[in-house]
C-alpha cells in the first residue's frame, strides 16, 4: 500500500513536469498519457481564494469512455496557519456537497508569510462530471481543532472550468 503511493506520488510529479495541453482551447489545462486499461488524466491545479488565504487543487484520473474508479485530488493550503490534520473537506457545486475521502497528509512548507499544507483525497470519479458542469465552486475543509476555512473559484478558475468542461468532460460518456 505505502508503495503503490509512492509510485502514485512520483508518477504525479511526472506528470506535473511534462505535461502538454491537448484539446482546442486546452492551454496547458490537463494532460493525458495512454496507461494500462484506459487513459490517465491530469487536470492542473485550479486556484480558490478566502479570506487572505489559498486552496490549489489538481485532479488525476484515469478513464476509458465513462467515468469510474476513483480520482486523485490533491490539494495545497496556504494559509497563515500550518494545517496538520483536516477532518472534513468538501466541494460544494450547485449545492451538492462532494466529500472527499481518504485523506492523507502529505507536507507542510513555509513559504514567505505563509504555510503551504499539502493534502491528498479521493473523489468518486463519476462526480467529476457533475463538479464540472458549474465553474462557481466553493471548497469547505474543517480541521482537528475546529477552525474552518471556505475557499472559492477564482474569475480566472472559472474560464478553465469551464474550457475543461467544453473539451475534456465532453468525451465522456456517463
Amino acid at each position: 500500500m505505502q508503495r503503490k503511493k509512492i509510485i502514485l506520488a512520483i508518477f504525479s510529479v511526472i506528470l506535473m513536469v511534462s505535461c502538454s495541453s491537448l484539446g482546442k482551447g486546452g492551454k496547458n489545462l490537463y494532460a493525458s498519457f495512454f496507461a494500462e486499461q484506459g487513459i490517465l488524466y491530469f487536470i492542473k491545479p485550479i486556484e480558490l481564494t478566502g479570506n487572505e488565504e489559498k486552496a490549489f487543487m489538481d485532479f488525476t484520473f484515469k478513464s476509458k469512455q465513462t467515468l469510474e474508479g476513483n480520482t486523485r485530488v490533491n490539494i495545497s493550503f496556504h494559509t497563515d496557519k500550518p494545517i496538520h490534520k483536516i477532518i472534513n473537506c468538501q466541494i460544494v457545486v450547485n449545492g451538492n456537497n462532494f466529500s472527499l475521502t481518504n485523506k492523507e497528509f502529505m507536507f507542510i512548507e513555509k513559504k514567505k508569510d505563509k504555510f503551504e499544507s499539502r493534502f491528498s483525497f479521493e473523489l468518486e470519479t463519476p462526480h467529476l462530471k457533475e463538479i464540472f458542469t458549474n465553474n462557481a465552486w466553493k471548497l469547505n475543509i474543517t480541521e482537528e481543532n475546529n477552525t474552518t476555512h471556505s475557499f472559492r473559484t477564482t474569475s480566472l478558475s472559472q474560464k478553465k472550468i469551464n474550457l475543461l468542461r467544453d473539451n475534456l468532460f465532453t468525451i465522456f460518456t456517463q
